[in-house]
């Protein structure tokens, strides 16, 4: 499990001030990438030139509001990890009160790029992920 902190800007916000439910989305990924990065797996993922990750599968659970200026703990944990797909829990939750916000999960496929077939993970991929449990 990754833990990582975002401060909720305005531009985030519909103009009530309320996070546009896309951005949970978009902070997921970024907590993704973050993750990624830390764990040296950033390259092997995004810029492969024989493998692909894509999000086949996206939902979200809308718990709580989260307002401009809040300061939002993304705890982001691999959910299940198979010889060719990943899934992956992000919980959402005020830094202030420890409320739970919201939940994204994302299921991701790994696809070679010119078959466009599904492929086994790569070992390095496999490793991050499990890393996240």
């Amino acid at each position: 499990m990754v833990e990582i902190d975002f401060q909720v800007n305005f531009s985030d916000c519909d103009p009530a001030g309320v996070m546009y439910f896309a951005n949970y989305f978009k902070l997921a990924h970024q907590a993704y990438e973050i993750a990624a990065k830390k764990f040296e797996a950033y390259d092997e993922i995004f810029f492969n030139s024989n493998l692909i990750f894509p999000i086949v599968k996206a939902e979200a659970q809308y718990k709580r509001m989260i307002k401009a200026g809040d300061i939002i703990a993304i705890k982001l944990f691999a959910k299940e990890i198979r010889e060719n797909f990943y899934k992956l829990n992000f919980e959402f939750y005020s830094q202030n009160t420890k409320e739970l916000k919201a939940i994204v999960e994302t299921l991701h496929f790994c696809v070679d790029k010119k078959e466009l077939k599904r492929k086994q993970l790569p070992e390095t991929i496999e490793h991050f992920i499990k890393s996240l449990r």
